[in-house]
């Protein structure tokens, strides 16, 4: 394998994981699953309402709830500013994904003649 055939496999490699991680982006729904963490947070108050559960036990899943929420509200803000250039980026790493992968079937190509 050559030099210039190995740094074409590293970059569609690195194309396809940011690609990926662009998609993880633009997929992702952070106020959908928001609101199913609040209303996940309404059924434990009504458990503790009904001392099903003990304080100690709700203010644990408060908390980590509560690191989710922010989380997911900082996705949804930066989803929210980004999503164009997301979706742009998203574009411009397949057109060079093709191209890459076009470049090395010519080198197959060529190595098989």
């Amino acid at each position: 394998m050559t030099i210039h055939e190995k740094t074409i496999r590293e970059s569609i490699e690195r194309c396809k994981k940011e690609l990926a991680e662009t998609d993880a982006f633009i997929n992702a729904r952070p106020l959908n699953e928001l609101l199913e963490l609040r209303n996940e947070g309404q059924e434990w108050l009504k458990k503790w309402r009904a001392d099903e559960i003990s304080t100690a036990e709700i203010s644990e899943k408060v908390a980590v709830a509560a690191g989710k929420e922010k989380e997911l509200l900082a996705l949804a803000e930066t989803q929210n500013g980004g999503f164009l250039a997301a979706l742009e980026r998203k574009y411009q790493l397949i057109y060079e994904m093709d191209r890459l992968v076009s470049e090395m079937q010519t080198i197959e190509r060529k190595k098989t003649i």
